[in-house]
């Protein structure tokens, strides 16, 4: 099952605000912001 799409990439910031510790934040949440990032800016260029 896929994840639902972030609204933007700040939903990782805030997630780490809210946890106190990126040491709480998975990995998953972290590499899913990256690959929306890397899409967007692809998809910007073309």
């Amino acid at each position: 099952p896929q994840m639902p799409q972030m609204p933007s990439a700040n939903a990782a910031a805030s997630y780490h605000d809210q946890s106190g510790g990126s040491k709480s934040v998975p990995f998953d949440v972290i590499s899913q912001a990256q690959k929306l990032l890397l899409r967007h800016r692809e998809q910007h260029v073309s």
